[in-house]
């Protein structure tokens, strides 16, 4: 079971509209139920079809390359000291990389693999990962 927290809203809206039309339908004569259903289906088909920032993640042989939306973050892998994944209890994993410099770059959560196969390609590559 997942919480509800970890559910984007844009997830969620459809069935609430669903349930809005259900109470709308008992609530309304037959003539307003049918419009109020309408109008709040094509409200949750708006949210659905919304556009969502595109995410992705590459490590090739010489860089890792976070894309979310228009932000493009390129990070030389012989320049990264170490990779922190943090698990907080409700929410979702964060990722920061701590680079030679004292840099440190907070990556997008959206952006990134699960933490077992971003581990895996890091350690792969010979950085460090620590995880909490």
């Amino acid at each position: 079971m997942v919480a509800l927290t970890h559910i984007p809203l844009t997830r969620l809206a459809p069935g609430l509209c669903a349930g809005l039309a259900v109470v709308g339908v008992m609530l309304l004569p037959h003539s307003l139920a049918i419009g109020f259903c309408v109008v709040l289906m094509a409200a949750s088909f708006a949210i659905l079809r919304a556009p969502r920032p595109e995410a992705s993640s590459r490590i090739g042989g010489s860089t890792w390359t976070v894309r979310y939306g228009a932000e493009v973050t390129a990070l030389p892998l012989d320049r990264i000291t170490e990779v922190r994944i943090d698990h907080p209890h409700n929410g979702p994993d964060r990722v920061q990389v701590l680079m030679t410099n004292g840099l440190c770059v907070p990556l997008p959560d959206a952006a990134l693999p699960d933490p077992r196969t971003l581990t895996d390609a890091l350690r792969a590559r010979n950085v460090t990962v620590y995880q909490s």
